[in-house]
């Protein structure tokens, strides 16, 4: 072999490679891709992701809500953009409220969490795990929802009781028809009205789970078992952790 052949060979000899070390992911990025996109307008909760597949929201002892200050819902809330059918479903845990005085007086005490429907910053529908105190009377412990539109605006609220437990929560949209179920179970759903709500939706629409209180004492929400569904149709540019899925029967 000669002493050209030889510095061939050796300069075809390829080089070792070093592969740069993938970036951890911040708690942030990991609620994004789990959960969807934080929100907290008053710049005052806390959002903490736990092992991975629960979150929890701590809120401060002043009122926070989606509509009881309708020129500033300050609700903290994940959101997320959905286009078309989809169904959304969790359990709620909600911490136990000792106070008694609510900070906006012109409503009662209460304390609550829960998913919601909106257009743009104007929620449709809300249905959420909610412990409520009117005057002396003891904490009532319910499910509730609100149902608001052009020319809607009504409520209810479960047709039995509901205790400390935690609470599972769906809702689902089928072309204009919404449906709204709660469970203590997670297997044996009742809806939270009689029958599927009928509206006039857009193809696009903001869906999400939150948090509103009105007491002085801070509370803590806890988020998990999320599962989150949708048709092969409905995905958005942008939004994370979406999977398509077969359209919903």
């Amino acid at each position: 072999m000669t002493r050209s052949g030889l510095v061939c060979i050796v300069l075809l000899l390829p080089l070792p490679t070093w592969s740069a070390p993938l970036p951890k992911q911040t708690d942030l990025e990991r609620i994004q891709r789990r959960f969807g996109t934080p929100a907290d307008p008053d710049n005052d909760c806390q959002f903490d992701l736990v092992d991975g597949q629960s979150l929890r929201i701590h809120v401060p002892g002043r009122a926070h809500s989606l509509h009881l200050t309708p020129e500033k819902p300050n609700a903290p809330r994940i959101v997320r953009t959905v286009a078309g059918d989809f169904e959304l479903q969790l359990r709620v845990k909600l911490g136990y409220q000792q106070e008694t005085a609510a900070d906006l007086t012109d409503w009662p005490a209460m304390v609550g969490a829960g998913l919601f429907i909106q257009d743009g910053m104007q929620s449709l529908v809300e249905i959420r795990h909610l412990h409520e105190r009117l005057g002396k009377f003891p904490w009532r412990i319910s499910c509730e929802y609100d149902l608001r539109g052009p020319g809607i605006d009504q409520g209810g609220s479960s047709p039995r009781p509901v205790d400390m437990k935690p609470v599972y929560l769906r809702i689902s949209r089928q072309g204009d028809r919404i449906a709204a179920d709660w469970s203590q179970d997670g297997r044996r759903w009742l809806p939270m009205h009689p029958n599927r709500l009928e509206l006039r939706l857009r193809r696009e629409l903001q869906v999400g789970f939150h948090v509103i209180q009105n007491t002085k004492q801070p509370l803590v929400a806890e988020f998990d078992q999320f599962e989150f569904r949708q048709s092969a149709e409905g995905i958005v540019a942008g939004t994370p952790n979406i999977v398509p899925n077969p359209v919903l029967k």
